[in-house]
């Protein structure tokens, strides 16, 4: 399978079939750019909807989606600004 794009003059390209179908991205799905030394690396970007699907095992069912969004949340806060809800670094 050819694996290969051409950058446009507004600098998209189109991921081929083959890998779209691979990691199942759809239109309108967001992706995630990592750059590195000499390669780019192109990820899914991750949803709430997927952090939220690994809380649904038998464990964690009662579980509400608001509880699972704070928890997401303050964590996020605390790794990218320092802090957590009560102001404690």
């Amino acid at each position: 399978m050819n694996n290969t794009s051409i950058f446009t003059t507004k600098g998209q390209v189109v991921i081929p079939k083959n890998i779209r179908d691979q990691f199942d991205l759809k239109p309108s799905d967001k992706v995630v750019f990592i750059p590195g030394k000499s390669s780019v690396v192109l990820r899914k970007a991750v949803t709430l909807k997927d952090i939220r699907k690994l809380f649904a095992s038998k464990k964690t069912r009662t579980t509400s989606h608001e509880k699972i969004d704070v928890v997401i949340q303050e964590s996020v806060v605390k790794k990218y600004l320092g802090k957590s809800k009560n102001g404690n670094t």
